[in-house]
């Protein structure tokens, strides 16, 4: 019998669906619980900080696929190559090349990108005043601003879009003979189109992520060309699923909390926070894990070398400790570091991007869609990483104007 009084049975469709009632008494019951796999699971929002931060710990590398089955292919091959899997100062000189892609300066330009494409989307559903959200604009906007950040044609959008539809089952449970096929087939195409695209920008320089760091292949210790290449791929990959995720959720609650939409209509000033919030609330990607490197005892507990440590977001993104009154989603709450894009030298490398977007897009779709109705109660999708819903149709009153 587990030491545990409530475990975490990640392979309950419920679990997946609803956590939050099992979380909150696994919290009340302990510091700490464990998964129907043996993982550990913390609960806490500071023991996830030390967790982050802590030597003793490291990123599972690509064992998070041998858990699902995968220990070979090209899929295996990819994820091998990915900063979520480096370490150390392979880590940090890969992630070096790509971090100034995403300063200030250039999330600035990206915004006009984001709010023209945001102001496009609602022009089309102006007149019915009715919206599929994740197909008609969560899923839309941000593969348009992956697209014009990296470099991708409007003629290659789409076919971007349907290679990431497959990469993104590559990660869910359980991993079906059918569902590994189409996983293969799309990281294929996906790195087949990005080399083509590299050879294209090689010899027609452009101003965008990838000319920068061809520019930075000159340097001595710049990157290879397959390292270019997983850096190039590893940003498409991861740039629109959990966005897409993030828009569907804070839409919903907004239309579930029509006061907190007012809020930022009436000063726009306050979407950041909104945003925050909204992060907070449903962590666009569910969970997260770390390895123990070193024996030591921490958490209440002794921990050997190789155990798995499973963090659920959920849990700490709601943790009473560091949130006051944590299931109330309030814009203008106090504002406190959450672990939606996790934390430490593995914080998520396209946060800046997916907070621009939602950001601007978040404006736009609330200064544009008063009185958001939802068409139909939204079901959430079980055992996938990203906070899926399956749909979200929603009616709302258009604004009198449009502002630019």
């Amino acid at each position: 019998m587990s030491p545990f009084p409530v475990p975490i049975d990640l392979s309950r469709a419920d679990y997946w669906v609803d956590p939050y009632p099992t979380l909150g008494a696994a919290r009340a019951a302990g510091r700490t619980t464990v998964t129907s796999g043996g993982e550990i699971v913390l609960l806490n929002a500071d023991d996830v900080d030390t967790l982050y931060l802590d030597p003793h710990f490291t990123v599972p590398g690509v064992s998070d696929l041998a858990r699902i089955g995968i220990t070979d292919g090209p899929f295996y091959e990819w994820r091998k190559q990915t900063l979520a899997v480096k370490t150390g100062d392979e880590h940090a000189r890969l992630r070096g090349f790509v971090g100034p892609a995403f300063s200030v300066r250039q999330m600035d330009r990206l915004r006009a990108v984001a709010r023209e494409r945001a102001h496009a989307l609602i022009d089309t559903h102006a007149d019915d005043c009715e919206m599929e959200v994740l197909a008609d604009f969560a899923g839309d906007l941000p593969l348009w601003s992956m697209c014009k950040f990296i470099g991708i044609s409007d003629e290659d959008r789409l076919r971007i879009g349907a290679f990431l539809v497959g990469t993104e089952e590559g990660f869910t449970s359980p991993m079906t003979p059918d569902r590994r096929a189409r996983v293969e087939a799309a990281i294929t195409a996906l790195n087949d189109y990005i080399r083509e695209l590299i050879a294209r920008q090689r010899s027609e320089p452009q101003d965008n992520l990838i000319g920068m760091l061809i520019a930075k292949q000159a340097d001595p210790d710049g990157p290879t060309e397959d390292e270019l290449l997983s850096l190039v791929v590893n940003i498409v990959g991861g740039s629109v699923g959990s966005t897409r995720a993030a828009f569907a959720n804070a839409i919903l609650e907004f239309a579930r909390h029509p006061d907190q939409a007012e809020i930022v209509r009436r000063d726009e000033g306050k979407v950041q926070r909104a945003v925050e919030e909204c992060l907070r609330f449903h962590p666009p990607f569910r969970f997260g894990r770390r390895v123990v490197k070193e024996a030591t005892g921490m958490f209440g507990l002794d921990l050997t070398v190789g155990q798995s440590i499973f963090v659920p977001r959920q849990a700490v993104n709601r943790d009473p400790a560091r949130f006051d009154d944590p299931d109330r989603f309030d814009v203008m709450r106090t504002q406190r570091r959450h672990f939606s894009f996790s934390h430490g030298t593995h914080l998520c490398l396209g946060h800046a991007m997916a907070r621009t977007n939602l950001q601007e897009g978040l404006k736009v779709l609330l200064e544009r869609c008063m009185a958001i109705e939802l068409l139909e109660e939204p079901v959430r999708v079980p055992f996938v990483p990203d906070e899926q819903l399956k749909s979200l149709n929603i009616r709302f009153r258009p604004a009198d104007r449009r502002t630019v």
